[in-house]
């Protein structure tokens, strides 16, 4: 009971040093919670906030078709469950967080969702995996990213495509290996260049322009065929 409330009082034995509440009453001036008759479906138990505004509340609703356990904390709630904690929703759930939200996992997690699943994040997001990362994506995945993108692989990488390949580049491409690089072409190897393509090896360079020029420079050159060698022009200068 709260102060203010309306009682009805017993007494322990008949004595009146030991008086116990056995109940409480409304009237006009100490209503109950909700008007009655209207809500006479509604079992109720609420508290004010004692010096302030607000309230506390624990309510049962029974109307057929409208039945309702109603929790209202006027300001914090925990709750502490010393072993397991089991929740079936029967149809939809929805849940807002105005503020911050901070959920810890001592052990594993499994999250399964039967059909579509959207995730929208208005800034940023850090992802951070201990150990290994296995991604099983059964038919199609599309990536749009505004603007940059920075991949860095500690060691191995592997990329394997089982049917067509397709890269488009806006603009420059640029391509930097250390050591080796091999390219084996089963059938057919094409490059088209629009302007001007140049392979430079050391102090040798093979340039091939758009107008048909085709210059090569060299310290010296050795050519050998096992067949006939043919040089065909307009006018051919050996010097």
């Amino acid at each position: 009971a709260r102060v203010g409330q309306e009682l009805i009082i017993s007494y322990l034995d008949g004595d009146p040093d030991q008086p116990i509440a056995t109940g409480r009453t409304y009237r006009a001036t100490n209503l109950p919670p909700y008007e009655l008759p209207k809500h006479k479906t509604r079992m109720t138990i609420k508290s004010q906030t004692h010096k302030g505004e607000g309230f506390n509340e624990l309510r049962f609703e029974d109307e057929l078709g409208h039945q309702e356990v109603f929790i209202h904390a006027e300001k914090d709630k925990n709750v502490h469950i010393k072993h397991n904690n089991g929740i079936f929703i029967g149809n939809d759930r929805k849940e807002r967080v105005e503020h911050n939200e901070t959920v810890s996992i001592g052990d594993h997690r499994t999250e399964d969702v039967g059909q579509n699943e959207t995730i929208s994040i208005g800034a940023n997001r850090s992802v951070t995996i201990g150990g290994n990362k296995t991604e099983t994506i059964k038919l199609a995945k599309a990536e749009t990213i505004g603007l940059a993108k920075a991949l860095t692989v500690g060691a191995a990488y592997q990329t394997s495509v089982g049917a067509a390949m397709n890269t488009t580049v806006g603009l420059s491409q640029s391509e930097q290996i250390g050591i080796h690089k091999s390219v084996v072409v089963g059938k057919r190897f094409s490059i088209a260049a629009g302007d001007e393509f140049k392979v430079t090896v050391g102090k040798s360079t093979l340039v091939m322009k758009s107008d048909g020029t085709v210059l090569i420079n060299g310290r010296t050159f050795d050519f050998s065929a096992t067949g006939a060698v043919q040089i065909n022009g307009k006018d051919v200068d050996i010097n």
